[in-house]
């Protein structure tokens, strides 16, 4: 859906005087607000006391220089989205500037306010994004005092809660072992746990410690956070399950990655549970599991539909676009996954030729339009 104008404010940087003119009255009878620089050096100074919303570069045919001074305008604000009008084919430019995407003059107007649409939208994503990334830290803050609170509470414990001895009689609770690398959070689920009424028999902080625990003390239920060091939850769970007289599995995820939480599927675990869900949910859950029921967080249906609904692209290959749509650059993808840029470029590569497009900015936005990655 192309995003309706709001008063965008609009730096047009470049270009001769005639084109910006007739570029700025495209923008302005489209309901933006434009203001124009003729050149990198006077838009820093625009960019330094002023907010604008998207910039538009005219690069023409740019010499090392000019692209320095492009970079360091637009070092400015780094909130700010950009688009690239230039004669040729400006990809590792458009990168290097981390613009929403380039055009190849001439430009259709349609097309022009198309791109100008997009790339505010997603700058209004990627602020939202950040806002909520701000939110969800203040949570699991607020969240991790609660833990806290309910670690002293363990600690305050009887000796003789604390001496438990999980290889002692089985008692008539269901038999859980937690696997959860964070000390913390894996205390505090052992004390609900045991408020409810479980038998906890064990905790482990990592896979192979895990697996040694849940071939001596057997129990019912395991519950695996999906992100353990080294070897995932995932991967511990494939190899569980593998194995005769295995524990039915619940995966405990804070993760929203649709791959992820398919891949978590596909292994055969018995439920996904959500971190965000409240206590109680954890508890009934784990019932539900040890009954031979299948349990899946309700928070998580939208994600998991979405990931069933017939994608073309390869979970890397949708993890990649999903990055780039975020506003990382070929570079940063590559350093976030700990691939080579290479390798990023091939998936990119791969993923335009499955969707049919020819630039990554057209690739962003059939991949979106057919749902195989989201904003």
């Amino acid at each position: 859906m192309i995003r309706v104008p709001r008063g965008d404010a609009i730096l047009l940087v470049g270009g001769d005087e005639p084109a910006r003119r007739r570029l700025a009255a495209l923008l302005q009878g489209a309901g933006y607000a434009c203001s124009v620089a003729p050149a990198p050096l006077e838009a820093s100074a625009m960019l330094a006391r002023e907010r604008f919303s998207l910039v538009v570069c005219r690069l023409g045919a740019p010499s090392a220089e000019d692209l320095d001074r492009y970079e360091d305008a637009l070092a400015q604000d780094r909130d700010v989205a950009t688009i690239l009008l230039a004669r040729r084919d400006e990809i590792d430019t458009a990168d290097r500037l981390n613009a929403f995407g380039y055009l190849v003059e001439p430009v259709a107007d349609g097309e022009l306010l198309v791109y100008v649409a997009c790339a505010l939208r997603r700058r209004d994503v990627e602020l939202e994004n950040r806002a909520h990334r701000e939110r969800m830290e203040e949570m699991v803050a607020q969240r991790t005092l609660a833990l806290v609170d309910a670690v002293r509470r363990l600690e305050r414990s009887t000796d003789e809660l604390r001496q438990l001895d999980a290889d002692a009689q089985p008692r008539a609770g269901i038999r859980v072992l937690i696997v959860e690398d964070h000390e913390g959070v894996r205390k505090g689920i052992e004390l609900l746990l045991r408020d409810e009424g479980f038998d906890v028999v064990g905790t482990a902080g990592e896979a192979a410690q895990a697996e040694t625990l849940i071939a001596r003390r057997r129990p019912q239920v395991a519950v695996i956070d999906i992100n353990l060091p080294g070897e995932g939850g995932i991967d511990l769970t494939r190899r569980l399950l593998a194995q005769a007289g295995a524990p039915r599995v619940l995966l405990y995820t804070g993760s929203e990655d649709e791959g992820t939480l398919s891949a978590a599927i596909e292994v055969g675990a018995a439920g996904l549970a959500s971190k965000a869900a409240p206590p109680g949910e954890l508890a009934q859950a784990i019932r539900d599991v040890a009954r031979g029921l299948d349990y899946f967080d309700p928070r998580l249906d939208s994600l998991l539909a979405r990931s069933k609904s017939g994608a073309v692209l390869t979970p890397r290959e949708r993890q990649v676009l999903d990055m780039l749509a975020s506003g990382l650059n070929g570079e940063q993808i590559a350093a976030e996954l700990v691939l080579s840029p290479e390798t990023v470029r091939t998936h990119l590569t791969n993923a335009m030729n499955k969707l049919a497009v020819r630039t990554r900015v057209h690739a962003v936005t059939e991949a979106l339009r057919r749902r195989e990655i989201s904003l």
